[in-house]
This record gives structure tokens, sequence and C-alpha cells, in this order.
């Protein structure tokens, strides 16, 4: 729509200009020939170049509205469409995670079952070495505290533990960066869209007022090329 808007816009660019073109060039011409500027003939000729150039002025400002009005429309569509998509792909992540969690819940209970079957072992293993007096075979980080049983369960506890602090450990890690992760894509979005409309304002603005100021310059370069054309 906006590319419309432009291609009209330099249609009437076009035909103003003509008639401006012709309007100035009759203007030098009468004051390269030595022509009093105040004369009835050239005052004419400046109140038609001055409608003209207020004419171009409003079309430039109904231009601009329409464009600004544009930009507008597609910088608040874009914003609406980046919140439903943070909505729905936060509902999407919420689903994942809660699955998630239920899998983090099940690593617990295995390493708690481990834990417990571990105990078990031990304490027979333990129980059955000491009745025996058999202590060949037993590994030597064992050896020392075979007949503590406390120590030996301190360190099956410990072992549960460390295993539990893991897996706490990448929960909390999958739920901070699946929230960190849409947080920074918002925000890439979001600074991408600032930068695409503010870059956008600035052309528009910068293409009307360079349109303007052809316009301002047009004389200048008449009066060069009549003065060219008589040398």
């Amino acid at each position: 729509m906006g590319q419309d808007v432009i291609e009209d816009f330099l249609r009437h660019k076009d035909r103003i200009f003509e008639r401006a073109t012709a309007v100035l060039k009759a203007l030098e011409l009468r004051t390269l020939h030595g022509e009093d500027e105040e004369s009835p003939e050239s005052l004419e000729l400046m109140e038609q170049f001055d409608k003209i150039t207020m004419q171009f002025d409003d079309i430039i400002n109904e231009v601009w509205q329409q464009l600004m009005s544009q930009e507008l429309h597609l910088h608040e569509s874009i914003e609406e469409s980046t919140v439903n998509f943070q909505r729905r792909i936060q509902e999407m992540m919420a689903k994942f995670v809660e699955q998630v969690q239920t899998y983090f819940g099940q690593l617990r209970d295995i390493a708690i079952h481990f834990s417990e079957n571990m105990t078990e072992v031990a304490t027979h293993y333990t129980n059955t070495k000491l009745a025996l007096q058999d202590f060949e075979d037993v590994p030597p980080e064992l050896l020392h505290c075979m007949e503590d049983r406390e120590a030996i369960l301190n360190l099956i506890a410990g072992m549960k533990d460390a295993h539990i602090q893991r897996i706490d450990e990448r929960e909390d890690r999958l739920m901070v960066r699946s929230r960190d992760f849409i947080e920074n894509m918002i925000d890439e979005l979001n600074n991408d869209e600032l930068e695409r409309n503010r870059a956008k304002i600035l052309e528009i603005n910068s293409f009307l007022e360079l349109m303007s100021d052809s316009l301002a310059s047009l004389r200048t370069e008449i009066r060069e090329a009549i003065m060219n054309e008589e040398a």
C-alpha cells in the first residue's frame, strides 16, 4: 500500500514539476533579457510558482500523513503479533517444562530407590564379611570402615544427596534457560522492530524532504541551464 502512495505521489510530482519548470523558465528568460522582476508579467509568474509550491507542500503533507499512518498501523500490528507469539510460545514452553519435570521427578525416585538398594546391599555385604571375618576381597576404600556401619550409611546418604542435587541443578537450569530463551528472543524481535520502525520513519522524512528541496532548487537549476544555453 505504501508503494502505491509513493507511485501516485511521483506521478503528481512529475506533473507539478513540469508546470513549475515552464513557469520558472519563462520567469528566468524575462529576467535574463533585462525585464524588471517587479513587472506585472514577472509578478504573475511568481504568483503562479508560489501557488504551485503551496500545492506541492500540501501534497507532501498529505503523503507524509498517509505513509506515517500506514507505518504506525504496521508497527502496531507487528507489536500485537509479537505479543501473541510470546503468549503462545510461553504456553508451549510451560507444557514442555511441565512434562520434563515429571521425568526429573522420576529421576529423583530412581536415585532414592538406588540409594535404598545400595544401603541394603552394603549392609548385607558388610555383615556377611564381618561374620565370616573374610576381608581378602574387600576394596581398600571400604576396608577401613567395615566395622563403622554409620560411616557406610553416611557415604550412601551423601551419594544420594549428590545425585539429587545434580538432578535439581539440571531442572533449575532447564527452567532458567527456557525462560531466558523466550525473553531474549522477544527482546530481539522488539528491538528489530523498533529499529525497522525508526529507519522507516527516517526514510519517509528524508524522501519527502528531498522532494521539497528539489522544488526549492529548481529555479537555480533552470537559471544555470538557460545561462549555459545562452553561452
